[in-house]
């Protein structure tokens, strides 16, 4: 029956999992493979979800290297 108005939130340990995801644009269209030549040029994203220190990141790299195929 009170209102609570005096809050003290302090984040997780974590967010969650991390997890990393590619997908190719093509036609404003989201998908995993494709057909490309030599020298053609792929439009792609990469979405991430990593979990966040208490302190925050101080550095976030992401290498993307390409299959021989």
């Amino acid at each position: 029956g009170t209102t609570v108005t005096n809050l003290k939130v302090y984040p997780k340990n974590s967010t969650g999992t991390e997890s990393i995801d590619k997908n190719i644009i093509e036609n404003n269209t989201k998908k995993k493979t494709t057909v490309a030549n030599i020298g053609d040029t792929i439009n792609y994203e990469v979405t991430y979800s990593v979990p966040v220190p208490e302190n925050g990141l101080t550095e976030l790299k992401i290498v993307d290297t390409m299959d021989k195929g």
